[in-house]
Parts: C-alpha cells; sequence; structure tokens
C-alpha cells in the first residue's frame, strides 16, 4: 500500500481508534440508532445580493456510541424542497433545492449527563435556478456541550449547543462576479426529548435553530442561512 493509501485510511478511521483506545477492552458498548423524518426552514442571503427562503424535508440517521464515559456519535441527512428567490432587478424566481450533510462528534462526559465534544462535519446545498445555479460546500468542526436531564425523569431530554469552526469554503455561481466566500462560522441550538414506549424504542422530537455565514468575498457576494427545523421520528437500542 502507497503512503498516500495509508494516510487516507488514518484520516477515515481515526474517530473510531480513539473512542476504541478511550476505553478497557472489557467496556461493553452501548449503542442507540435514530432513523425519522426532517423538515427545515430557511432564510438567507446568497451572492449578487439575492435573498432567498426555502423548505425542505427529507430524512434523519444517526447512530451514537457510549463507552465507559466516552460517546461518538455519527449523523446526517438528505433533504429536497424549493425556494423562492429575489435578485435585484429581476422578477421573483423558484429554484429546486437538494442539501444533504454528515457529521461525526466525539467527546468525554466531563460531569453526570454533561458531554463535552468536538468533531468534524461536511454540508451540501444545490439550487437550480431559472436565474442561475448556486452551489454551496463547507466543511467545518463542531464544538460544543450537551446537557442531558436526570435519568430520574420518565423521558430522555437532552439540550445541546455548539459552535462551526468553517475551515473550508467553496461557493459555484454563474450570477455573480467578483471575489466569492472562503471562510465562515455558524452556531446551533438543539433540544433532543424521547419517549419511550417500548423495549428499547423511543418516539424522537428534535427542533432546532442554526445560524452559519459564509464571508472572505466581496460583501454583496455573502452567503448565509438562518434555519428553524425539527427531526421527528424513532430511536432504538
Amino acid at each position: 500500500m502507497s503512503r498516500a493509501g495509508i494516510r487516507i485510511g488514518w484520516a477515515n478511521a481515526w474517530p473510531w481508534m480513539l473512542l476504541l483506545c478511550a476505553s478497557p477492552p472489557a467496556a461493553r458498548a452501548d449503542w442507540n440508532y435514530e432513523l425519522g423524518y426532517r423538515f427545515a426552514h430557511v432564510d438567507g442571503a446568497a451572492p449578487a445580493d439575492v435573498s432567498y427562503n426555502a423548505d425542505l424535508q427529507g430524512v434523519h440517521l444517526a447512530f451514537r456510541e457510549a463507552v465507559r464515559g466516552w460517546r461518538g456519535e455519527l449523523a446526517g441527512g438528505y433533504q429536497v424542497g424549493s425556494a423562492d428567490v429575489a435578485a435585484p432587478g429581476q422578477a421573483l424566481d423558484t429554484s429546486d433545492e437538494t442539501a444533504w450533510e454528515a457529521e461525526y462528534r466525539i467527546g468525554p462526559e466531563i460531569t453526570p449527563n454533561v458531554w463535552a465534544f468536538g468533531g468534524l462535519a461536511h454540508r451540501r446545498w444545490d439550487s437550480d435556478a431559472q436565474n442561475g445555479d448556486l452551489e454551496r460546500r463547507f466543511t467545518y468542526s463542531p464544538v460544543g456541550l450537551a446537557v442531558a436531564l436526570p435519568a430520574a425523569w420518565q423521558l430522555f431530554g437532552e439540550f445541546a449547543l455548539e459552535y462551526w469552526a468553517v475551515w473550508d469554503v467553496d461557493v459555484e455561481t454563474a450570477v455573480a462576479g467578483g471575489a466569492l466566500p472562503d471562510a465562515g462560522s455558524g452556531w446551533r441550538v438543539a433540544a433532543s426529548l424521547a419517549w419511550p414506549y417500548g423495549a428499547g424504542q423511543s418516539l424522537l422530537v428534535n427542533p432546532y435553530y442554526a445560524d452559519w455565514e459564509l464571508d472572505g468575498g466581496l460583501q454583496s457576494n455573502g452567503v448565509d442561512a438562518q434555519v428553524v427545523g425539527v427531526n421527528l421520528g424513532l430511536r432504538w437500542r
């Protein structure tokens, strides 16, 4: 195997190796899984002083593992929808929207019911409009805290706040001139509530709000979004 192949393999495997090394071999992992429906309403801006609002819906899934005080989470989603697009000097346009994301978080429980985490995530959002297509892709590191309700409660509840350190940005559009965004940041606050209804099974409600901005180019070419969304589904173990 080439050295490049070894480096690529390690880049994909390091989160799982870290979680494995953080626990003794005799520790038993506690897994749980989520699958459900996702809805999001988005208001934002795009290059060339374009503004838009979109409704997206699709699927959400997640896999979580807890081992001896450490937690890892792999989550993702895929959504489609439509948006109303307003551009200076042009009639109101509509676009077809496609968005997906993949996120990995890992970290220790620093005190009972408090999880500190960092991770790696990637998002892509494509808009297909008559006045011009727009592609946004960015990679970032979420860093934050999650606080869970005491175990004595009859439901699982957790509240999380995280900051997004964006470190790779790619924005493509044919309708804007000049420099496009090459940096960014964001944050998200979320609540996760799960009601048990059977052995190892729960009904899940996960509302969230996210705000992200891609900048670094011309001021008129900034890209931002304010997202109000909810995941509805099942959790089992």
